[in-house]
């Protein structure tokens, strides 16, 4: 898994931050990382054994950290960098992922589009037929 000599290895530990953000930026969920790693590696390694890692719960260290950076395709330098030294946050990709996961949207307003409302209906923009009269009790 690369030109790394045995000393490298002992001295590699990934922040667990920039796993998170690796693994966001490539658009891949825990278990299709963990699917990836298992390819490479040739054995299985499960969704929670990732989400550990993510979490900072187990230390990823040498080969574990060659692991990482081969299935994710960045250098293990990378994922050893700690999150605000790489100049990003994670907020940034939580932002790209709650816009993405289909929040609900605003119905466009014809307005802001430069239009006009009907002739005889300037008090209602969003074009719905008006309100019945109110039946007046006997």
């Amino acid at each position: 898994m690369g030109g790394w000599t045995v000393s490298d290895q002992k001295e590699l530990l990934a922040d667990p931050t920039m796993l998170t953000l690796a693994r966001d930026s490539r658009g891949w969920t825990q278990s299709e990382l963990a699917e990836r790693m298992s390819h490479v590696e040739g054995s299985r390694i499960t969704q929670g054994y990732v989400s550990r890692a993510e979490a900072g719960r187990i230390p990823v260290r040498a080969d574990r950290v060659l692991l990482f950076a081969a299935a994710l395709h960045f250098t293990p330098e990378m994922l050893c960098q700690a999150a605000d030294t790489a100049g990003v946050g994670i907020g940034l990709i939580h932002h790209r992922k709650r816009a993405s996961l289909g929040a609900p949207r605003a119905a466009p307003n014809p307005c802001d589009a430069g239009a006009h409302p009907p002739p005889g209906r300037s008090g209602d923009p969003g074009g719905s037929p008006p309100s019945p009269s109110p039946v007046q009790a006997h």
